[in-house]
């Protein structure tokens, strides 16, 4: 997954959803974890269980959704070899 260091350094919101359920429309953010960093929210995901069936959903300062596969290959991209 691509992203742009203007995502990687701008805030984030961090959303866990049913397995299963995704996002379905914008005002489900209203409620998200906020970071001061997309870096930040990757790092939560990373070290952090989610609660039981959910899955975590991470929505980027120009409004992209990184999806739970998502998240998990940016971190790794970002960690370096």
């Amino acid at each position: 997954m691509d992203v742009t260091t203007e995502e990687l350094d701008g805030p984030a919101r961090l959303r866990y959803c049913r397995a299963g359920d995704g996002l379905t429309d914008g005002t489900e953010w209203e409620k998200a974890r906020r970071f001061a960093s997309l870096r930040e929210a990757l790092h939560v995901v990373a070290t952090e269980d989610p609660p039981a069936g959910a899955e975590p959903y991470v929505m980027t300062n120009v409004g992209r959704t990184l999806k739970p596969e998502q998240l998990a290959v940016t971190w790794d991209a970002i960690q370096g070899p």
